[in-house]
């Protein structure tokens, strides 16, 4: 209870404070806080293992990710989804941040009764402004509204409902400065997982990165790597099945150092011919799974017309071979592809 009304208390806190930088500061102040507070739930559940408590791991990840940038996709996708004047938009962000202010103003006021009850009228009319503005865009573009309602953090129960749609499995992670914490979430079970060695995964991302990063070392230190990008799928893909038929997407939400991982590198099976993680399954990074589900919601109005796949065949700017880049974009059959040499920037601008 203790570590909730922590949060709430930053959740109001949050609100409180209008610019970027204080929520920024607000939401690492708070981390370790998060870290504990998912310790805890994750103890009790090895004691007594309650659904209860994987949703309360699962709703701080998902508090966990930065406020700003939660903020900046529910303002992208209103404006992608809904072809709203950027005045209009304009004018709602103005409204909220004077909104903040006003309120800010109200509370640190400590004159007369009559001064503060006039700043009290100013903030009342103000977050009525703000509402009839919200209500006249939600009547004319419902898909505004829409973007808004997703805002929302989603639970387990619906992240499980799209997982079974998407025939998918899902990795969340939570990088504290103790303990990595992995939940692993499927259409029909969710497990969690603590590990303790943060600096030592830390050390070997950026070995990993070193091979990587030169299209020669690989080669010349194969079974290194083999062995480091191995131990690395083991550890933050913990009892990933491989004997299914037809291998689940699988969906990553990286968290801290992960996202410095190059997760397609890692080897599922040493010293085969197709050792990635690429090759086993098709997987994608999300944001955050609240983020993901509510992309199903979408429909963009934009479409992929042109994919770009220049494969790097011959060494160019000594950039290893795109060997997957084929896989990966083969399900856009409706774009006009430029592949190879013609994958130029002349023809990337020309387009």
């Amino acid at each position: 209870q203790h570590f909730e009304l922590s949060m709430h208390a930053a959740k109001a806190l949050y609100n409180f404070y209008g610019t970027e930088d204080a929520k920024n500061e607000i939401g690492e102040y708070t981390y370790d806080y998060v870290e504990d507070g998912i310790d805890t739930y994750y103890e009790l559940y090895q004691q007594r293992p309650d659904p209860a408590y994987l949703e309360k791991i699962f709703t701080f990840m998902e508090g966990s990710k930065a406020q700003v940038l939660q903020e900046a996709f529910e303002q992208n996708n209103a404006a992608v989804l809904a072809p709203i004047p950027d005045s209009s938009l304009y004018r709602e962000r103005v409204l909220k941040n004077r909104i903040v202010q006003a309120h800010k103003a109200y509370l640190i006021f400590e004159g007369g009764a009559k001064e503060r009850d006039s700043l009290r009228s100013v903030w009342s009319q103000l977050k009525n402004e703000h509402g009839l503005l919200l209500q006249q865009l939600k009547r004319q573009y419902p898909s505004f509204k829409s973007a808004l309602e997703n805002g929302k953090l989603t639970s387990l129960k619906d992240l499980q409902h799209y997982l079974r749609e998407k025939q998918a499995v899902l990795f969340e992670y939570f990088a504290g400065s103790s303990y990595l914490f992995i939940l692993k979430v499927s259409a029909d079970q969710v497990d969690v997982y603590k590990l303790a060695d943060v600096a030592e995964i830390a050390a070997e991302i950026t070995t990993l990165n070193s091979y990587l990063q030169s299209v020669d070392a690989i080669g010349k230190n194969h079974d290194q790597f083999q062995q480091l990008a191995h131990g690395l799928f083991r550890k933050l893909c913990p009892e990933l099945s491989l004997e299914q038929k037809d291998p689940p997407a699988l969906i990553l939400v990286p968290d801290g150092l992960l996202h410095q991982l190059t997760f397609d590198a890692l080897v599922v099976q040493p010293n085969t011919a197709n050792p990635f993680l690429v090759e086993y399954f098709s997987n994608w990074k999300a944001y955050s799974a609240s983020h993901l589900c509510s992309q199903t919601t979408r429909g963009d109005k934009h479409k992929i017309q042109a994919v770009f796949l220049p494969g790097f065949d011959k060494g160019e700017r000594q950039l290893a071979t795109l060997r997957y880049g084929q896989q990966e974009v083969g399900s856009l059959s409706n774009a006009q592809r430029f592949e190879g040499p013609q994958a130029s920037m002349n023809n990337f601008r020309l387009y």
